[in-house]
């Protein structure tokens, strides 16, 4: 997932404060929850917002035989 100049600014900022991104590994417990349909509640997404996240962080991590 890309970052905006304002995301970037925001890191440097306040660079103790963890993404979204680092929240989710690519790993086999991950994709399980995206099988299963979790909320993932602790990203604190709307749904709409959690629907975007997770087609842009499958985009961006790939399932490689985990």
């Amino acid at each position: 997932m890309s970052k905006s100049i304002d995301d970037l600014l925001n890191a440097l900022q306040n660079p103790n404060k963890s993404s979204d991104h680092a929240q989710l590994n690519n790993d086999f417990r991950t994709w399980a929850r995206i099988g299963n349909k979790d909320k993932f509640e602790e990203l604190g997404l709307e749904p709409s917002e959690l629907e975007s996240f997770l087609e842009q962080w499958i985009k961006d991590n790939p399932y490689n035989n985990i």
